[in-house]
């Protein structure tokens, strides 16, 4: 009988971890029974994230589902036995990542009753829980545990608290945590906090939580959060690089109506993305008087009363001169409810000053009314900003009209931003440029790097489907399309469509246009499925012509 001696580099453990970092758990899993040396670095792998703790506390003891007025719940069969904390250990401290969600609503979903933490918290025999733990998510009403599996060490910590009542008991919940988090979380880089309840409820204790972690580098707050105190204790975090709220979690509206905040030496002093949602005469103030720091690098605006063009003009006027290390620009105009049709546009000229900063990499611009631009406009600005890599431009206005824009702008964007990865734009796909007998031998800019393209609420038929389907598949490159699965053809360009709208514009739309919108959804759609033979028939072409090219030049030095 042979032996096989194993290459020295499957015995080196670093080497052994990135492998299995890229396998899926079946593999680690078998993997693990192979040898000694490769079991430590297979269970590293498989307890790295646990997003079901369930399986983490049935080390413990055994666990049962009992269901109370239609509410399932884990909990403990028995007391913890001291001895079952080694075991608990062994596995405990290879976790990374550990996300709780609570549900209930069936047995396969079943919550963790709190009769589980209580039990876990009576018998641990040490303080520290999860000692190598670098992120918690938690999402569950019982907001007094999540402590329990923390350590100060940790960098990242994300919490929701969108299920608590509006009640004096739950806002006292929240407050005695955010208490907790600076002693026990001193080191906290990553803030994420999730609810729907206005923020004055808890603002004295979440400035108090937020002038104590002095490591702060990325904070992330609801809608509506980010107000005059709120910004006026962050500006003095020495490490804040990323001030951020999520459109998901919303506060009160009212809370933001006025931010003011006045400037002191040294103010966001590693300050470099920052977004805001108040009225735009407020931002324009903070720009104005240079209070966010020179150095930012991207900014995002979100403005809650309608602006006119003449507003926004000066403001990115604002921009283009007092920061110019500025890439990234994401102006939502949007109001907070529908207004009147107005009677001045946004035009290439609103834009230019911004045009005059060659580094733009990103820009956005939402509003509820189509911008006033040409195709030769797209084409400017696609010669004024060649490192562009997102370009957003009102692709989904809620004033019903014709689109200025054709599809043909694409090809102005693909020859001057070849970098282009997303795309959204309001336009008609019915130009003559893009039926296939328009068009010209030579060969269409590609854009080799696309990969999303959102036509918005763009109006298109099932009669052009087919020829714009053709016309976007030349802007695609060889290089967009992969195999998913033997005989799975799929291209790395997404083509989206529809609307973004809150939930009081899309509720004030008439049924008709509503039938209209779906329908045009379905027909972008229709375009997305043709694309990948589409691009794969193009791609097959080229390299048969070229095959034959070469075939030509041979015979010619043979003659």
């Amino acid at each position: 009988m042979t032996s096989t001696t194993p290459h020295r580099l499957h015995c080196r453990p670093d080497i052994i971890s990135k492998i299995f970092n890229c396998v899926g758990e079946s593999t680690c899993l078998a993997s693990a029974l192979v040898c000694k040396a490769w079991l430590e670095p297979a269970l590293d792998e498989l307890w790295r994230v646990i997003d079901k703790p369930v399986a983490l506390f049935k080390l413990l003891g055994p666990m049962h589902v009992t269901n109370q007025d239609s509410v399932y719940s884990w909990k403990y069969a028995a007391a913890i036995l001291p001895s079952t904390w080694i075991r608990f250990d062994y596995y405990a401290r290879r976790i990374r990542g550990f996300e709780y969600s609570e549900d209930g609503t069936s047995e396969l979903r079943a919550m963790i009753d709190e009769s589980v933490f209580v039990e876990i918290a009576r018998t641990r025999p040490k303080f520290i829980l999860l000692p190598r733990l670098q992120h918690l998510q938690w999402h569950s009403i019982l907001l007094g545990y999540v402590m329990l599996f923390v350590h100060p060490q940790m960098p990242k910590l994300t919490v929701s608290m969108n299920r608590f009542s509006e009640d004096a008991r739950s806002f006292e919940v929240v407050a005695i945590f955010l208490c907790e988090c600076v002693p026990r979380l001193p080191n906290l880089v990553w803030l994420d906090l999730r609810a729907s309840f206005s923020v004055a409820n808890i603002q004295t204790q979440l400035l108090d939580m937020l002038r104590g972690l002095r490591q702060l580098t990325i904070l992330l707050l609801p809608r509506y959060w980010i107000t005059t105190s709120i910004l006026t204790t962050v500006a003095d975090l020495p490490r804040l690089m990323l001030l951020d709220w999520d459109n998901d979690w919303k506060g009160c509206v009212k809370d933001v109506e006025i931010v003011d905040f006045a400037a002191q030496d040294g103010s966001f002093p590693a300050l470099r993305h920052i977004s805001l949602e108040t009225g735009f005469t407020c931002v324009t103030k903070l720009v104005e008087n240079a209070i966010l720091p020179a150095r930012l690098t991207s900014l995002r605006i979100k403005a809650i009363y309608l602006i006119v063009p003449s507003a926004l003009h000066n403001f990115l006027q604002l921009c283009a001169t007092g920061y110019p290390a500025l890439t990234s620009v994401d102006l939502d105009l949007f109001p907070n409810e529908p207004h009147p049709i107005s009677s001045s546009f946004i035009t290439l000229d609103t834009l230019r000053p911004l045009l005059t900063r060659p580094i733009i990499k990103e820009f956005t611009l939402v509003h509820p009314e189509q911008l006033c631009l040409t195709d030769s406009d797209l084409e400017e600005i696609a010669q004024r900003w060649p490192n562009l890599t997102k370009l957003v431009l009102a692709c989904d206005p809620y004033i019903d009209s014709p689109p200025r824009l054709t599809i043909s702008a694409l090809v102005s964007l693909a020859a001057g931003c070849p970098e282009l990865t997303h795309i959204a734009l309001y336009l008609d796909p019915a130009a003559p440029s893009i039926h296939p007998l328009s068009w010209s031998s030579t060969l269409m800019p590609r854009l080799p790097n696309i990969a999303n393209i959102d036509f918005g609420t763009s109006p298109i038929s099932q009669g052009i489907a087919k020829h714009t389907a053709f016309f976007l598949s030349r802007l695609c490159s060889a290089s967009s399309l992969y195999t998913s699965s033997p005989g799975q053809l799929e291209l790395r360009l997404q083509v989206d469509s529809g609307h973004y709208w809150d939930d009081i514009f899309e509720e004030s739309i008439p049924d008709d246009r509503r039938t209209r919108l779906n329908g045009y959804c379905e027909v972008w759609q229709m375009v997305q499925e043709d694309l990948p033979f589409l691009v794969a028939s193009r791609t097959e072409e080229s390299e048969w012509s070229r095959a034959l090219e070469k075939e030509l030049e041979l015979l010619g030095v043979e003659k």
